[in-house]
């Protein structure tokens, strides 16, 4: 972002790099990116400058999307106090919190959560609603703010998907935490975890519990047409679990569901996971599958 060598060719600016490779052309960045920049660096006192400089500069001024941004959670319709509180510029955040006419959007918390600054979430606090947050932090990796949005902020995260975000984004800390918060006693959690192909958190789920609570994650009752975890093991191709669903219990080999994962849904077959092991091709698992002697 910092300009050393300019010069001009035809109407745009390019500034010089030499490289190993021979010299390299590259464009001037805008004054929108140099903007980007400051605030990224937390440099208030330039940014200041900068404001002081343009005569009725609009602080709620909303940039749009750009190629030079890396940050593709950043590379949207933003303001210049979202984008400071994304990337943890504190002072600049501050800067612009207290000046009279700032407007504090909706997405302003979300942002402050994705970018992990405590003090910039705990500033938000007194203004903003932090819904839909906590899957935010857990995808983020934000713990602390995680725990502080749930046991401080009181924010409800039933309907937000948090185990299965956090598998998504392989956020263990906050996986495990979430699985101590429930008592481990999800049905969908077994299922979650055989959909992203994890045997050893589904292992580490059937030990929790007294006898009665594993008996009833082993046999997960479904709603019609939906997944058991023997059919995404076989759809993982994932020869080690569905050998250990096998151990464990037979009972669901022939279950059939109506949702097919490999093609849009045209007619009402029922497909039980030897279907998906031939669809896919998997002969060890094929096998498998019949000599379980239940097919």
């Amino acid at each position: 972002d910092e300009i050393q060598f300019a010069n001009t060719d035809g109407n745009t600016n390019y500034y010089d790099m030499n490289s190993n490779s021979g010299s390299k052309k590259f464009k001037v960045p805008s004054s929108k990116n140099q903007i980007l920049a400051i605030i990224r660096r937390d440099d208030v006192e330039s940014f200041k400058a900068l404001i002081k400089s343009s005569f009725n500069y609009n602080i709620n001024k909303l940039f749009s999307r750009s190629e030079n941004e890396f940050r593709t959670y950043a590379n949207q319709e933003i303001t210049m106090i979202e984008y400071a509180a994304f990337y943890g510029s504190y002072k600049i955040f501050k800067f612009l919190q207290e000046q009279k006419g700032i407007q504090i959007t909706d997405k302003l918390p979300m942002f402050a959560v994705a970018g992990g600054n405590f003090d910039i979430v705990k500033s938000c606090a007194n203004e903003c609603f932090f819904d839909d947050c906590p899957a935010l932090a857990a995808k983020f990796h934000r713990w602390e703010i995680f725990e502080w949005l749930i046991d401080v902020q009181q924010e409800s995260y039933a309907k937000q998907h948090i185990f299965r975000t956090c598998l998504q984004f392989s956020n263990y800390r906050t996986l495990f935490k979430f699985i101590k918060r429930k008592g481990g006693k999800s049905e969908k959690m077994l299922t979650k975890a055989a959909e992203f192909d994890n045997l050893i958190l589904y292992k580490y789920l059937l030990k929790l519990g007294d006898k009665e609570v594993k008996r009833l994650l082993i046999t997960i009752k479904r709603p019609h047409g939906g997944f058991l975890p023997i059919h995404y093991a076989v759809l993982n191709q994932n020869l080690r679990f569905v050998k250990f669903l096998l151990d464990i219990s037979t009972d669901d080999v022939n279950n059939y569901t109506t949702r097919d994962k490999f093609e849009l849904k045209v007619d009402p077959r029922l497909l039980a996971p030897i279907h998906f092991a031939c669809k896919g091709g998997d002969l060890l698992i094929l096998r498998l599958l019949l000599r379980s002697g239940k097919i």
